[in-house]
């Protein structure tokens, strides 16, 4: 998968309640994950995932995920909206 189909599919499985995105920790049992956790279920390969995480940090500017993932005022609807707009990227990337 692209990172932008991760992103996508990360997002949908948040957005329907399917997974619950969650802060301080990579999973919770079956259902719920941070975006780096949810990215790691998703992706099967490590290429696929180190490329989605370091796509995901170059669109949004951030050095970290799971800094970015865990800041205390950080939202629900902020995630959605961070994955949604990394799913529409069309940058080209040299990864």
């Amino acid at each position: 998968m692209t990172p932008q189909e991760v992103c996508a599919k990360l997002a949908d499985k948040y957005e329907s309640g399917e997974w619950q995105w969650i802060q301080g920790t990579a999973f919770i049992g079956d259902t719920c994950c941070c975006v780096l956790g949810g990215m790691s279920i998703l992706t099967t390969d490590r290429g696929d995932y180190r490329d989605t995480k370091y796509f995901f940090m170059d669109v949004l500017g951030i050095p970290s995920i799971a800094v970015w993932n865990d800041h205390p005022n950080r939202t629900p609807q902020e995630v959605l909206a961070a994955l949604r707009k990394v799913s529409k990227d069309d940058t080209p990337t040299s990864i």
